[in-house]
């Protein structure tokens, strides 16, 4: 049965229920699709394979809906071994199913019903698996690699927003010292070491002349102590930031080098012959 889609498919969206399961089947029938998220990076492999421009997602009538119904229309009727994640919320029917070799006209198909943690793995005439599964090792260690890259960008990410919080709150001090004392009082006192921060108060009295009047001494303490606060987080965040940047180069590394494993396995599969279908 040809596929239809109802409105357009695509990560981070509301799909539809029978959608998901139509384009679930149809890339586990061609060995592409493995349970969970991955359907989107297995619709994104497809559309590579096929020579579409590879978006990861699909809309009703598109040059990719052709491409998955031309692509099962002409799939060869071969055997498929039946894999599951392993773990207890398979269901038990499709757990007794796990790792039997079968052909595509025995129901149940794994991914066929809602949720299903099932996925196909084709074989040729001999018993070996074919198809894209081949490089499936591969393209799973350039998806966690791509992963923990960003991963570690969002990381970054949030730094950067701490580091804004923390500037609000200095600037909030110096604002509050600039209506105390000027504004050229102010940016001595925000550069001033530490242990004058203590008991600032005082400091301001010995370097300043100005004798801080009672009912003022506490808030400016306080100001104090919020400063030696500030500056911790400061150097917190330098040094966490200094630990992702490295983190991050080694990433970047890793994906690069995943990424030509993958373009090697492809390479290597193209020229022997096997058919991606």
């Amino acid at each position: 049965m040809p596929i239809a889609l109802s409105k357009p498919f695509a990560r981070n969206t509301q799909v539809d229920d029978y959608d998901v399961r139509q384009i679930k089947k149809a890339l586990n029938r061609l060995g592409y699709y493995v349970p969970d998220d991955a359907v989107f990076t297995a619709l994104k492999q497809f559309q590579t394979d096929h020579g579409l421009s590879p978006s990861g997602m699909v809309r009703p009538g598109d040059e990719t809906i052709a491409a998955l119904n031309n692509a099962i229309t002409n799939a060869p009727d071969s055997q498929y071994i039946w894999r599951t994640v392993g773990d207890g919320r398979v269901r038990g029917q499709h757990a007794a199913l796990a790792g039997q070799q079968r052909q595509w006209n025995d129901s149940p198909d794994p991914g066929e019903d809602f949720n299903c943690r099932c996925w196909a793995e084709p074989v040729s005439a001999t018993g070996k698996p074919q198809g894209p599964l081949d490089c499936r090792e591969e393209r799973d260690a350039a998806d966690l690699a791509e992963k923990k890259v960003q991963e570690i960008k969002d990381l970054i990410i949030g730094l950067a927003e701490d580091a804004q919080k923390i500037k609000q709150e200095k600037d909030e001090i110096i604002r509050r010292l600039t209506q105390l004392f000027g504004g050229v009082l102010a940016i001595h006192i925000i550069n001033w070491p530490a242990k004058w921060l203590d008991n600032m108060h005082e400091a301001i009295r010995f370097n300043f002349g100005i004798q801080i009047e009672n009912q003022l001494q506490g808030e400016i303490e306080f100001l104090g102590e919020r400063l030696k606060r500030i500056r911790e987080k400061i150097q917190e965040k330098l040094d966490q930031r200094a630990i992702l940047d490295v983190l991050l180069e080694k990433s970047l590394d890793d994906y690069t080098e995943a990424e030509k494993r993958l373009d090697d396995c492809m390479s290597k599969k193209n020229e022997s012959g096997v058919i991606s279908v």
